[in-house]
């Protein structure tokens, strides 16, 4: 077994594995992408703060792609998302795999996240045998074009300048230890076919807000977030603003399949979703390892 960082030269073969391995609900990562099209573009230009050589290592036996590791930096924050670890062998590779991609990082990563299938029994093992701890599960949930309904609501618009503040307020909030703060939303709406779209309370405060993001490339759409405050809920609002979601990334002719994330625990949220048409897709339990420089 030879153990390398990735290249250029070979990322094609990388995507073609961990689209192999990420249909596989027994090898499933995830966030990872199931498409070797999206993999591959994820990871040549959108892939961690670093650079991919050191980002990403694979384990080989010959000419065969045997293991992979990788991690999504934000230098920023200190902070990694693990894409895997990835294994199609008998053979203990995770830990040499995550020994080597540790020692190139050094100290620039203190968090590292799991998200892992429910029934990828290896990963689990490896990711429990590092004491991480269990943060809960969610599901990923998926909808099609053909299960949605069309909607006018003068309250619901895109965000303002003068709603940023209320915003961001209400999203940390209600999601303080998430993977995207409200600061790092409306940083991202700088770039192209991110969405945000507010339930107006008054003139500058809100009492909703659904994120979303569309991949017309390939022909997807993430629901990211959606929330409303407590005093608006009961009243259709959570509805409203996934259907001003849907409808929105609809627009997209290419985009057939909308996904989101939810806690597993919040049946209120899930029921909504699938009364709107999702359909349960994974279940994924989400890991936190802390190295000892934070701990």
């Amino acid at each position: 077994m030879q153990l390398s960082f990735i290249t250029s030269a070979n990322l094609d073969k990388l995507a073609i594995y961990l689209e192999e391995m990420n249909n596989k609900p027994e090898s499933h990562i995830g966030f990872c992408g199931e498409k070797v099209s999206e993999i591959r573009d994820t990871l040549k230009d959108e892939f961690s703060d670093l650079p991919l050589e050191k980002s990403f290592i694979v384990a080989t036996e010959g000419q065969t792609v045997i293991g992979a590791l990788g991690v999504d930096v934000d230098k920023d924050e200190g902070s990694a998302e693990v894409w895997g670890p990835f294994t199609s062998t008998n053979e203990d590779v995770e830990g040499e795999m995550w020994n080597t991609l540790m020692t190139s990082l050094e100290s620039e990563v203190q968090t590292f996240m799991f998200f892992i299938n429910k029934n990828n029994e290896r990963a689990t093992t490896f990711v429990e045998g590092l004491h991480a701890e269990n943060k809960g599960s969610h599901l990923i949930l998926k909808a099609h074009r053909d299960h949605f309904s069309s909607i006018e609501d003068n309250n619901i618009v895109r965000i303002e300048p003068q709603y940023v503040d209320s915003f961001k307020q209400l999203h940390d909030q209600l999601f303080p230890d998430t993977y995207y703060s409200g600061q790092d939303i409306i940083e991202k709406l700088k770039e192209n076919d991110q969405h945000l779209f507010i339930l107006k309370r008054n003139d500058t405060e809100i009492d909703g807000y659904v994120y979303f993001e569309a991949n017309p490339e390939h022909a997807e759409g993430n629901i990211e977030f959606i929330a409303v405050s407590e005093k608006a809920r009961n009243k259709g609002n959570a509805t409203k603003l996934i259907q001003v979601a849907l409808q929105t990334l609809y627009q997209y002719k290419e985009i057939e399949e909308i996904t989101l994330c939810v806690g597993k625990t919040n049946m209120k949220a899930i029921n909504l979703y699938l009364a709107a048409g999702f359909k349960r897709e994974h279940e994924l339990n989400y890991y936190v390892y802390e190295t000892k420089s934070k701990e």
